[in-house]
């Protein structure tokens, strides 16, 4: 399931029930709160490029290692050479 669609779809689904609400209500900001959080959760869950690259060179990285090692090419310890995030 895509948490993102089911959030978006949460968001038109109140977006659409605030159409026959009064703007000054108390159950009008709550939904519009209530928009903003979802909108936030959203934009919190994307996961930066340098944050891919980064875990992507790290895995390869140790890959390399543990196949050096596995060779007996280095017998040095594969995951001290991790990059601390």
């Amino acid at each position: 399931m895509d948490t993102k669609w089911t959030l978006q779809n949460e968001i038109d689904r109140i977006l659409e029930s605030m159409k026959t609400m009064s703007a000054s209500s108390k159950e009008y900001k709550q939904a519009a709160e209530n928009v903003r959080i979802l909108i936030e959760t959203i934009e919190k869950s994307k996961i930066s490029k340098d944050t891919i690259i980064l875990a992507a060179t790290n895995i390869l990285g140790i890959l390399l290692v543990l196949n050096f090692e596995r060779l007996g090419i280095v017998t040095s310890k594969a995951f001290s050479m991790l990059r601390k995030v």
